[in-house]
């Protein structure tokens, strides 16, 4: 979460302090904004309200239990789990998805739609990369290898690194439409066929791999600016390789699938995470307690501010 303004001053002294500690403060926080740009993060507005440690027993479970899994939430930390927030809450596998001929109705009535299909590099202009900030991801005019305040996302430490681009086209088979994918999808897709990207990067090697596999991805608009699109119109917020279908499960032909229609022979996945009540806090972590996505996952499509 980045905080601003008001919300530095008066509590991010305070908050460092308890960091640098090794304490974890709780705190509660109310309209806030959550931002999808390469990712999950949320960050403070004008009219949000925030508390640091307040009172309440659901304020003290949470801090038991942080506490009880100070060890594996460390272990998160540094491996950077944060990066793929958006996949651990949104759970792509158990969302609903809509077909790409109709992404663009359901666009104007959500951010994010999610989709099932595959991969293609082949004419695009595949991969490249700017230099960013290691931290919010955004491009920064400045070589590579520095440590500066990110004045983008208030980092105090980031670092300049390279953040990497992949023009690729997705289709379903009711439609194909192009879309970039950034850092964290880019290596997540090398990972799906075990290929390290620190030593090697080969987009035709990698265009041949995903032709073998369906993903799910979360799809939304390309932000345009005032010298208008840069890109690709689409861009993908998060993918995750679903081993599920088989190639004859995707559609065929519109004649036979309505635009609205979604993939609904996907099975349910469901998530160890349980429903939320006053006082109930996600479990220690690896437990095996399940339940449905539709109980406890948030609604991303909303538009309304988050909590």
């Amino acid at each position: 979460m980045t905080m601003w303004e008001e919300f530095v001053t008066r509590y991010g002294a305070e908050i460092d302090t308890l960091l640098q500690s090794g304490d974890w403060p709780t705190i509660f926080v109310t309209g806030a904004a959550a931002n999808i740009y390469q990712g999950l993060s949320l960050s403070t507005r004008y009219d949000s309200h925030m508390e640091l440690n307040p009172g309440g027993d659901r304020a003290l479970v949470l801090k038991k239990w942080a506490k009880d899994n100070s060890a594996a939430i460390k272990q998160l930390l540094s491996e950077k789990q944060y990066d793929h927030a958006l996949e651990i809450i949104a759970r792509p596998l158990s969302q609903p998805q809509t077909l790409l001929a109709s992404l663009q109705t359901n666009l104007n009535k959500v951010p994010v739609v999610w989709v099932c299909g595959k991969v293609n590099l082949g004419d695009t202009s595949g991969e490249s990369y700017y230099i960013g900030c290691d931290f919010c991801n955004r491009r920064v005019y400045a070589p590579g290898g520095n440590t500066f305040k990110c004045m983008l996302c208030g980092q105090k430490e980031a670092q300049t690194i390279k953040r990497f681009i992949l023009n690729a086209t997705l289709t379903d088979g009711t439609a194909t439409i192009p879309v970039t994918f950034f850092t964290n999808e880019v290596l997540k897709l090398y990972d799906y066929i075990c290929m390290d990207p620190a030593k090697t990067r080969d987009t035709n090697v990698l265009d041949a791999e995903l032709q073998k596999m369906t993903v799910i991805a979360g799809v939304k608009r390309a932000k345009i600016s005032e010298q208008g699109l840069r890109g690709n119109p689409y861009s993908v917020v998060c993918v995750s390789q679903d081993k599920t279908p088989t190639p004859n499960a995707l559609p065929t032909d519109l004649a036979s699938t309505s635009s609205n229609d979604v993939h609904a022979a996907l099975p349910k996945r469901k998530l160890a995470f349980p429903t939320q009540t006053d006082t109930d806090i996600p479990p220690p972590l690896g437990t095996n307690d399940e339940y449905t996505c539709d109980d406890i996952v948030p609604n991303l499509h909303s538009t309304k501010r988050k909590t």
